[in-house]
């Protein structure tokens, strides 16, 4: 998808089920999700994130982060606990609507819409911190390593810049392999396409598409653009089939 269709696909999620859209955690669809423990999945996420940025001893400042593809602020209005100014950057109005209706931080957290494949809206070495979690994931990965550089433009000098960004699809074991040939070759592809068309559209299933750049290739842009590799967590989810990283980068 280029952006404009993921843009698309983003602002009809963000008018109709914005919360799990960011977070489709079983039970909560139909906007089931509570708000307060919704944005406390945030709180969360940022007390781990910046524990692992203490245990590799860097003098994080504290003056001004970003929280990139940001949704409704789930992210963002954590890292307000923790820095004096915050910019929540999206793709989507209707995420960017929401976030600036949950905002409890007035013009401390900030929130910007851009459909651009840069980050024009932004100076450069402006940021404490960038961060940017299960986002680049949906982008083709053209987009992906734009963002990864401009991330590092956009980053103070010292800063940090930490992104998730999936490397490779491992297949699925044998048995289910063997399971979905099976299928491929017993139902005609015209019918399979014709009912994930009408699934689509009957049920409102989103259809995020997922990508994956290798880390061996992530890890040379980074260098190319003047970054410091430190740390790379890795992770694999056995349901997805996806390994990814979380690369925390140096500037």
């Amino acid at each position: 998808m280029d952006l404009t269709d993921v843009q698309r696909l983003y602002d009809d999620w963000g008018a109709s089920d914005a919360l799990w859209a960011i977070l489709p955690f079983t039970g909560k669809r139909g906007n089931r999700w509570d708000v307060g423990e919704f944005f406390q999945t945030g709180v969360r996420e940022i007390e781990t994130l910046l524990q692992s940025i203490r245990a590799l001893g860097w003098p994080l400042g504290r003056g001004t982060a970003l929280d990139f593809g940001c949704g409704v602020g789930r992210l963002s209005q954590a890292l307000a606990q923790h820095f004096d100014t915050v910019w929540g950057v999206d793709i989507a109005p209707s995420m960017i609507e929401r976030a600036q209706a949950y905002n409890r931080y007035g013009t401390r957290c900030r929130y910007v819409l851009n459909n651009r494949d840069d980050l024009t809206a932004l100076g450069d070495t402006t940021f404490d911190l960038v961060y940017s979690n299960i986002t680049l994931q949906h982008l083709e990965p053209r987009y992906a390593r734009g963002y990864i550089a401009e991330f590092l433009r956009v980053a103070a000098r010292p800063g940090l810049v930490v992104f998730h960004q999936p490397s490779e699809h491992r297949l699925p074991p044998a048995a289910s392999r063997a399971l979905r040939q099976a299928l491929k070759r017993a139902v005609p592809s015209s019918v399979l396409a014709a009912y994930r068309k009408l699934r689509t559209v009957a049920l409102r299933e989103p259809r995020w598409e997922m990508h994956g750049i290798p880390r061996d290739e992530v890890t040379r842009l980074i260098a190319a653009h003047g970054g410091r590799l430190l740390h790379v967590e890795d992770e694999f989810n056995p349901r997805s089939g996806w390994h990814s990283c979380t690369y925390f980068v140096a500037t």
